[in-house]
């Protein structure tokens, strides 16, 4: 993807959402397990995967006009319970770490499950 990006036949921006979207399903895979005996991919590697420094940096900051508009998470705030309604509870959950952290999606899939630290008082941070 490095020399089609190079060669002007795939954007960076396509070229980082490839990227992730191969290391989402490397990650869904190793934890599903079909990768063992019998499995859909029997034989691959345990330890075959795209970590967070395998995936490209984006070549400048978009992070500004990515948020949703105050009124919008207004409205998703109030209507939590409809979202898990209309999904499920983990769904629900996911979008209030989402809330909370103020990170997008794509950052927090790549969070350590360790990444928590303890502030002075003692609230996680």
């Amino acid at each position: 993807m490095g020399h089609l990006t190079a060669s002007g036949k795939l954007s960076e921006s396509r070229r980082l959402a490839f990227t992730r979207f191969v290391r989402r399903v490397l990650l869904w895979f190793h934890t599903l397990g079909p990768a063992g005996p019998g499995g859909l991919l029997e034989g691959m590697p345990v330890d075959f995967a795209l970590w967070p420094k395998d995936v490209p940096d984006e070549q400048e900051d978009t992070e500004a006009g990515r948020d949703l508009p105050e009124e919008g998470m207004r409205v998703l705030c109030a209507n939590l319970d409809l979202l898990e309604a209309m999904s499920n509870a983990e769904i629900r959950m996911a979008t209030e770490v989402l809330i909370d952290t103020g990170r997008h999606p794509d950052q927090i899939y790549i969070l350590a499950p360790d990444c928590l630290e303890a502030d002075p008082d003692g609230s996680p941070s």
